[in-house]
């Protein structure tokens, strides 16, 4: 109907009517060569449209075909290492609301798994072709018995993951600058004095270990020497995305979110703003960056810390490289025997003297 519109429409478009100003003779000509322009592109269009369509309909009937109800599946969860965590899964089927007006369209039909986890019920569109893809590969090779079976494994699992106590992170402290690093739940929790805190309750299989193992969050003024020893072309991060590049004539290139909500904060600023060259950020691409002399990036870095919060985290070995934490030595002391007891010599008589007198005064305190 478009382009039907834009055909009827050709005499009015502006470089016709110009043509049609001018009094020029091939206007005619103009008009016909347009129309064969608009016919092309429809047939195009129509064309990779339908190829779209195929393209859609292999797809779908691919997923008909490789998932059947009571299919034993892995599916891989984020460990938060780099690495996948496969737990077992049952496929209960495919969820499809035909109310829609494209019921069969990807992004409409629902994957469903029963999961051997916490999580236990799990519904995955099938445009999410990424993750469907995952748990196809993670259950290449996987041994699928009858669906009474499957599912009674998945039971006994379940049993085995089921306990009324289990060991869970929850990162508190600073909230807001904690989602920058940590992607969790916001909770309440109650401590055992019975206090009610909040904080960031983290996934089952996410590992303090693992995660924050030889890494240290600190302010980033505190790290000024870690930043101040960087090789040429290396490279620091921080909190609120903004990075910092060692460059090799000495300066440091800082960058931010151009977008105002994350980096106006920081590229706004007008203390930072005096501590740059050319008082000024500039936008390249997707970020504002801007240069900082060796001689400013200590209160630079103060400034950033004092008005916007910044910290970046840094390794056990760069503190012990750098002396971030300076440790005061004590001296040893050499310890000195005390000097031997002098006892005093005491007169023997003295002593018969005084216990004769202190008789005498107690019978007479007796009268």
């Amino acid at each position: 109907m478009r382009y039907l519109e834009l055909k009827r429409n050709v005499s009015n478009e502006k470089k016709i009517q110009k043509l049609i100003q001018a009094g020029d003779h091939n206007v005619s000509n103009a008009i016909e060569k347009r129309k064969n322009e608009l016919d092309e592109a429809y047939r195009k269009k129509v064309a990779d449209e339908d190829k779209s369509a195929q393209n859609k309909k292999s797809y779908i009937r691919g997923l008909f075909k490789y998932f059947g109800v009571g299919k034993k599946l892995l599916y891989p969860v984020p460990s938060f290492d780099g690495t996948a965590q496969n737990q077992l899964a049952i496929f209960l089927g495919f969820q499809i609301d035909k109310s829609k007006s494209n019921p069969y369209a990807p992004s409409a039909i629902k994957l469903r798994f029963a999961v051997a986890s916490s999580q236990k019920y799990i519904a995955i569109p099938a445009s999410y072709i990424k993750d469907i893809n995952a748990i196809k590969g993670a259950s290449i090779g996987v041994a699928d018995y009858d669906i009474t079976t499957n599912i009674e494994e998945w039971s006994n699992r379940i049993k085995e993951t089921t306990k009324d106590r289990s060991i869970r992170y929850i990162v508190t402290g600073n909230i807001l600058q904690a989602f920058a690093s940590f992607k969790g739940k916001l909770v309440s929790y109650t401590t055992i004095d019975n206090e009610i805190k909040k904080g960031i309750l983290m996934p089952e299989h996410w590992s303090a270990d693992t995660e924050t193992k030889g890494k240290v969050i600190v302010p980033v003024a505190k790290a000024t020497k870690i930043i101040k020893s960087m090789s040429n072309g290396s490279s620091v991060f921080g909190s609120g995305n903004i990075s910092f590049f060692k460059l090799f004539d000495n300066r440091y290139k800082v960058s931010v979110p151009a977008a105002r909500k994350k980096g106006g904060e920081i590229y706004l600023n007008e203390d930072l703003l005096k501590l740059v060259e050319n008082n000024l950020f500039e936008k390249v691409g997707s970020q504002m960056t801007t240069h900082v002399s060796f001689e400013n990036i200590e209160p630079f870095l103060t400034v950033l810390q004092d008005q916007s919060g910044i910290t970046i985290s840094v390794t056990l070995s760069q503190i012990d490289a750098i002396g971030l934490v300076n440790t005061a030595t004590k001296k040893r002391v050499k310890i000195k025997a005390p000097p031997n007891e002098v006892i005093p010599k005491v007169n023997p008589k003295a002593l018969k003297l005084k216990a004769i007198a202190l008789k005498l005064k107690l019978e007479l305190l007796s009268f």
